[in-house]
């Protein structure tokens, strides 16, 4: 082999190797990059999603939903067999961070992810019954009704509560 040869080899390897370190490098840089950006973004999601089930507790609670249904169920039309007309005006958009971000969720631990969705979803199923065309809104809550409501609101914030201990930082 003529040494121009092994010079033109030696320098289309060294150009090689030089391109193959340049471009691992900036591959982990970006890998780094985007994982850092989505380890925020994760953080971020989790802090708000908390944050939303944290005030929808502390609205259960100051608003007496809970102590109010079972004060029903002890009057005596309800122990009769009877319906009483329980209304509450539940917005729409009572979960507004969760409906905004529910496309980027899937950025949220597996378990945590979990028990966010079965909150929101026991308390969406609960909303329902309070919406202007629900049979439960037009003719009334019979004792099996009142018992499920509470059921789930139970379970609710039972989930709200392991939830509210969750660290965000």
């Amino acid at each position: 082999m003529e040494l121009t040869t092994i010079n033109q080899l030696i320098a289309a390897g060294s150009g090689l190797a030089g391109a193959l370190v340049g471009a691992t490098i900036s591959g982990l840089t970006n890998y780094r990059l985007e994982h850092s950006k989505r380890q925020y973004e994760s953080k971020a999601l989790l802090a708000g999603f908390v944050s939303e089930i944290n005030s929808l507790r502390e609205i259960i609670i100051f608003r007496g939903y809970i102590d109010g249904l079972s004060e029903l169920l002890r009057l005596p039309i309800i122990q009769n067999g009877g319906v009483y007309q329980y209304k509450v005006n539940i917005p729409n958009n009572y979960a507004r961070f969760y409906d905004a971000n529910l496309g980027k969720i899937g950025l949220i631990n597996s378990i945590k992810l979990m028990k966010i969705m079965q909150f929101h979803q026991i308390i969406f199923a609960i909303s329902q019954d309070f919406k202007t065309d629900s049979p439960l809104y037009q003719f009334g809550f019979d004792r099996k009704a009142i018992e499920e409501t509470l059921t789930g609101l139970n379970a609710a914030m039972l989930l709200a509560e392991e939830i509210a201990e969750w660290r965000v930082d």
